[in-house]
């Protein structure tokens, strides 16, 4: 059988490697997409992702005709600011820990109106602004979902500890990232957490 004057690979062989090089060359496009998917993933993005927003405290508990006390909690070294708002005629104390890129006037669960009812019910409450929220000192400017912040949490409960050393039961409430991780210590008693978190049940001693 003749092949011609070119021969069989003549006629073929160059449309073969020309495939083979388009395969290549998608291949090599594809794990370069990947992998710098993945290094962008890994170091890149988190940084933005958790980056916290500034978000200062502009109103007080005075906007809903609540009174309350400037209080400084240390955590770490850090000066965390935040309110004592006690309750007349008190049956327990709360804390109130807000959520991701929040502060203690946390818009999404309306807090102000939220430590009025408390303290209507005879809740004392505390809150605070996480470090890198609110009016907090910012370190890494970044969120660590409860890693570092658990910290403060526990700065809250030695507060109370030392400035208000009463008998009456200790409650913790958390939104969002605030109720994310279990801040536990023996001295704190009952603990209500609410939103993306288990809801304990307690009960508080009514007069």
């Amino acid at each position: 059988m003749e092949t011609g004057c070119f021969g069989e690979s003549s006629l073929f062989k160059p449309s073969s490697d020309r495939a083979n090089t388009h395969e290549k060359r998608l291949l090599w496009s594809t794990l370069f997409i990947v992998t710098l998917w993945f290094v962008l993933s890994l170091f890149v993005l988190p940084s933005y992702a958790t980056r916290v927003a500034a978000n200062p405290v502009t109103k007080t508990p005075a906007a809903v005709g609540l009174a309350y006390q400037d209080v400084t909690v240390e955590s770490d070294g850090l000066a965390l600011p935040g309110w004592w708002m006690p309750a007349d005629s008190p049956i327990a104390e709360l804390m109130f820990i807000h959520g991701a890129g929040s502060n203690r006037t946390s818009h999404f669960i309306d807090s102000l109106n939220l430590y009025k009812a408390l303290t209507d019910m005879g809740i004392s409450v505390l809150s605070i602004d996480l470090r890198n929220h609110g009016n907090a000192p910012k370190t890494t400017g970044h969120l660590t979902m409860g890693l570092d912040e658990h910290r403060d949490v526990l700065a809250m409960a030695a507060w109370l500890d030392a400035r208000q050393s009463t008998h009456l039961p200790k409650l913790v409430m958390g939104a969002s990232m605030g109720a994310r991780r279990r801040y536990t210590r023996s001295p704190m008693g009952s603990m209500l957490m609410v939103q993306s978190c288990l809801i304990r049940r307690y009960t508080l001693p009514i007069a």
